[in-house]
């Protein structure tokens, strides 16, 4: 058998086909074989659900993933640790490995040059170290924002309000409601801007411009620092009014009891 594998080949594909058709059947039939001795039974027929309950299970169970206290505290750790040294590191890299070579003006300078700088062959020599990370920090931001809405307004809230006998409480569940939704839809929109200004860097951007694929007019990378930073200044205006609105809600949500809700008002008014 080893010599006829040796002249022909295909000997050796069929001989590893019949020994999967062979093997996998047996396996699963030992597997069964062993549950049953050890007193599995059949499952019984499951009970069959409404695609749109399926739909709306899988929904919610995704959903309560994301804003799981741990999946969250995770992905603002990788955050700090991935985001916040690729600027210090990018800066670094733009100064130390011959920058005057890629730059005559001498690399990159903080009071001359943008953020989006440190992600151009022009003035660092690893351009996609900030460029992934501004990637990988929009994804894993998600699960942040979805956990702040959570918390700001939840559809327990919002059914005990609607049962509330005077009108004040059905005021404020509209109310609590629209700014909690636009703050997310804003904050799910900058992280979108925050992965387009990764992938579209200036170099790649002015790469797509080039060619004449930038649909925008501004420019591909500029189009979405824009976005980014507008969606982000929007999304803090809603939380900021929400905040200021409602102070003492969210003193509750986020149960911390040693700082006064007046200075959540103070944060509100910053943040707008």
């Amino acid at each position: 058998v080893v010599y006829l594998l040796t002249i022909y080949k295909p000997l050796e594909w069929i001989l590893l086909l019949s020994l999967f058709g062979y093997l996998i059947p047996s396996g699963l039939i030992f597997i069964r074989v062993i549950n049953r001795e050890q007193g599995w039974k059949e499952p019984k027929e499951k009970e069959k659900i409404p695609f749109k309950e399926k739909i709306v299970k899988k929904v919610k169970g995704f959903h309560d993933f994301l804003t799981n206290p741990v999946v969250v505290k995770i992905c603002i750790t990788l955050f700090f640790i991935v985001f916040i040294p690729s600027l210090i590191f990018g800066y670094i890299f733009a100064n130390v490995c011959d920058a005057q070579s890629l730059n005559p003006d001498g690399g990159f300078n903080i009071f001359m040059n943008m953020i989006s700088d440190l992600g151009s062959l022009r003035y660092t020599p690893i351009p996609k170290f900030l460029d992934d990370a501004a990637m990988f920090s929009a994804v894993i931001m998600v699960p942040a924002i979805f956990y702040l809405k959570k918390h700001m307004c939840t559809a327990a809230q919002l059914k005990a309000e609607e049962k509330s006998p005077n009108t004040k409480g059905k005021v404020n569940k509209v109310i609590k409601f629209i700014l909690s939704n636009l703050g997310l839809l804003f904050g799910l929109g900058a992280m979108v801007g925050f992965f387009g200004i990764g992938f579209f860097s200036e170099d790649l951007g002015g790469a797509v411009d080039s060619i004449g694929l930038d649909l925008s007019g501004i420019g591909s990378h500029f189009f979405f620092s824009i976005w980014v930073f507008g969606c982000l200044c929007i999304c803090g205006l809603f939380i900021g009014i929400f905040v200021v609105m409602y102070p003492k809600t969210i003193k509750e949500r986020y149960q911390i009891e040693k700082i006064h809700w007046v200075l959540f008002s103070v944060l509100g008014l910053l943040m707008i």
